[in-house]
């Protein structure tokens, strides 16, 4: 493969894991159980 594919591919696979985890941190957050301290440490 050619470098402009490498960076192609690599962008767009940034992009994805940016949206993923920004939107499963939303996610994670909307759902946090508050009669269940001990579970997370902050």
């Amino acid at each position: 493969m050619s470098l402009l594919t490498l960076t192609v591919v690599a962008v767009i696979a940034a992009l994805i894991l940016l949206t993923v985890g920004l939107y499963w941190r939303e996610n994670r957050r909307a759902g946090v159980r508050p009669h269940d301290p001990g579970r997370d440490p902050e």
